[in-house]
């Protein structure tokens, strides 16, 4: 059901509203490729010994040598993905759980919106300024380029 709303609803995108339930359109495609069975199958033998864990950042317990990919909403922009949403307090939180993977001696690469206050907060990390195509946007003109962050410890 997963792969099926991701290949066929607006953009790939997930999010959910306030009950907890799915609810972004449908997109508009000719013919999705739904089931890529080689390329599951080629996903399946790489991932056969890894574990994929989900979970809120502030229930994880950063361990050495972990690598960790922290994708947030972005700052200044839509982040009501879960009904809870994502504001300043939850970035300073998320912030801090990367200070605790860098202390632990783990490695994070978090990907956000250039603003001021990120920078602030993760001043002293590796930064790189990335430029990013916007799709999601409900308005033509709203998907243009715009600055991202790649934040990184290593």
């Amino acid at each position: 059901m997963f792969i099926y709303l991701n290949k066929t609803c607006y953009n790939g995108l997930y999010r959910v509203n306030k009950s907890g339930l799915f609810n972004v359109p449908m997109g508009k495609y000719t013919n999705p490729v739904i089931l890529d069975e080689d390329n599951l199958r080629a996903c399946s033998k790489f991932l056969r010994n890894v574990t994929i864990k989900q979970n809120s950042f502030v229930h994880c317990n950063p361990q050495k040598d972990q690598f960790y990919y922290l994708d947030p909403p972005y700052h200044e922009t839509f982040s009501n993905y879960d009904g809870n949403g994502f504001k300043g307090k939850e970035h300073e939180k998320l912030a801090e759980f990367c200070n605790k993977i860098n202390a632990k001696k783990g490695f994070f690469m978090l990907s956000n919106s250039d603003t001021p206050f990120i920078r602030e907060l993760y001043k002293g990390y590796n930064t790189e300024i990335i430029s990013a195509a916007r799709f999601i946007s409900c308005k033509a003109n709203g998907r243009n380029k715009q600055n991202e962050l790649i934040i990184r410890n290593y």
